[in-house]
């Protein structure tokens, strides 16, 4: 294990200018994974008892991080200058989750998908770089609502009921109540 974390020795965040890239301040590019970034993530998660089908469990990986963030990092790099995303993390296990109503109804489950953790970790620094990115850039326009912080489906509806209404003659007025009236009457 020695080795392989020796063979990931990147340089940290502030000497990454003398890897004499081009760099283009329009273009994302894809430094190398550094074991901070591994580290911070893992000691981000919930640290569920719950596992993929590689049975880690998430509270195992963050009791373990300081010993296995240099291979991580290492297999992550390598996942990145390959292009390639390993199989394993493509596996999920797939569990029934209880809705409501009656138990021995199969209409009352929903599936659930879990991920092994090494995957979520990837998945959550790739995220991360991601949307820095794209706010950074002001990519994603401000009436896109999923998968942002800080906004929901309930912001979309209410803008999109307050551009229809007032279009329309109506208006939304009151704090916490909606009253709905036409102009013309």
């Amino acid at each position: 294990m020695d080795e392989i974390v020796k063979q990931n020795k990147y340089p940290p965040h502030n000497q990454r200018a003398q890897l004499k890239i081009e760099y283009c301040p329009n273009s994302i590019v894809m430094l190398p994974i550094t074991e901070q970034e591994v580290e911070c993530v893992i000691s981000r998660l919930k640290g569920k008892f719950s596992a993929g089908c590689d049975e880690i469990q998430e509270y195992i990986v963050k009791k373990c991080a300081v010993s296995i963030k240099g291979p991580l990092t290492h297999i992550y790099n390598m996942s990145i200058n390959s292009g390639t995303f390993l199989e394993l993390f493509k596996v999920a296990r797939v569990k029934p989750l209880y809705k409501k109503g009656d138990t021995y109804s199969i209409q009352n489950y929903r599936p659930i998908s879990i991920l092994t953790v090494f995957s979520k970790i990837l998945q959550k620094i790739m995220y991360s770089r991601l949307t820095m990115f794209l706010n950074k850039h002001n990519i994603i326009t401000e009436v896109q609502n999923g998968f942002r912080e800080q906004k929901s489906t309930i912001m979309a509806i209410q803008s999109f009921i307050e551009k229809n209404m007032r279009s329309t003659g109506w208006w939304i007025e009151g704090s916490g109540y909606i009253f709905l009236f036409n102009q013309g009457i």
